[in-house]
């Protein structure tokens, strides 16, 4: 019962807003008395650290375990069409940045159960909707639309944190053909060092635009850490 509570905590601190739970509905699924034979619910999800005050209401403690719980109750679609595809060239969006977690989660949730090619065709999607350089994912935290943000930090966020990346490589080729992200966001993929090279092959052609630092200089870093691909080459 109190697992379900929780969920539904999580579910309606989405939306606008920083992601807090009014003091109304804490009381309300969590009451300070007695209900259904079970007393102090408040003050239990309080003590173990679930849920903590903040300014006039409450909200998890552990932001990880909000994003994975939010994700789980987030209308994908409808958030990615108010944050992207609907506000190309500008806008406000009606969440603001620092909570892209459950987006970046919901996400993740769709290779799992819908499997690898619904989330690449979600991630193809979102790559056609930033302007490399515009979006920010973790290279910049401002210029650019509101919407080149979230689909560039969208699509970078989820493909650091998925179980293959190289499952997605039609993507990948795509950003790198567009010299989107900078040196960090390629070397820290998870994929093998073939698949990561050819991908810098693509870079290097744009490194005057590249933002961070030279993919040529992280061809070199990882050569000098494999002495032997250097010398097969």
């Amino acid at each position: 019962r109190v697992c379900g509570q929780l969920h539904e905590a999580a579910r309606r601190s989405l939306g606008p807003g920083q992601g807090e739970l009014d003091r109304a509905a804490f009381e309300e699924l969590f009451p300070w008395g007695v209900r259904g034979g079970v007393s102090g619910w408040a003050s239990a999800v309080l003590a173990e650290g679930v849920l903590v005050p903040a300014g006039s209401g409450y909200r998890f403690a552990h932001e990880e375990v909000a994003d994975w719980i939010q994700g789980m109750h987030l209308d994908l679609d409808a958030a990615l069409d108010a944050l992207v595809f609907r506000r190309r060239g500008g806008g406000s969006v009606p969440v603001p940045r620092h909570r892209a977690g459950p987006v970046v989660r919901a996400l993740l949730l769709v290779e799992r159960q819908q499997g690898c090619a619904e989330l690449g065709a979600k991630l193809g999607e979102l790559a056609d909707w930033f302007t490399p350089g515009e979006g920010a994912g973790r290279q910049s935290g401002r210029g650019g639309s509101e919407a080149s943000w979230w689909a560039a930090h969208l699509v970078g966020e989820v493909l650091l944190r998925v179980r293959d990346a190289a499952a997605h490589l039609p993507v990948l080729e795509g950003l790198a053909d567009a010299g989107a992200f900078g040196p960090w966001f390629w070397t820290a993929l998870d994929v093998d060092d073939d698949v990561r090279f050819a991908l810098l092959r693509r870079l290097v052609l744009h490194d005057d635009a590249a933002p961070g630092g030279r993919y040529l200089d992280a061809v070199a870093e990882a050569l000098a850490a494999d002495p032997r691909r250097a010398q097969r080459r």
